[in-house]
């Protein structure tokens, strides 16, 4: 028994039926959005402000928010990488500036 004995057998229609398919759900897909776009214009200004603040606490519900350990050591990270950074700054800044003054000075 060979493997195309074993593999089903499909329809002569199935990519016709498959195209159709595809194309049916490109439709519906262009239906909604025109439908959707359609209802954002007839609705008013407060609607639509109710829409985004709707929207809104919807994405804020699906933050993940840090517990207190987490949010003090991401605190003690952030202020140390700034203090290391601006000292890094300093150092540049020190040196190109006594580079400076031995060129030009």
């Amino acid at each position: 028994m060979s493997d195309a004995d074993s593999a089903p057998e499909e329809p002569q229609g199935s990519e016709d039926s498959r195209a159709d398919r595809k194309a049916a759900k490109r439709a519906a897909k262009a239906e909604k959005r025109a439908t959707a776009a359609k209802d954002n214009k007839k609705a008013g200004f407060m609607a639509r402000l109710a829409l985004f603040f709707r929207q809104v606490v919807a994405e804020l519900k699906k933050v993940i928010w840090p517990n207190k350990r987490e949010l003090v050591n991401y605190t003690w990270v952030v202020l140390v990488f700034v203090v290391l950074m601006g000292a890094f700054i300093w150092v540049l800044d020190f040196v190109f500036g006594k580079g400076v003054l031995a060129i030009f000075g």
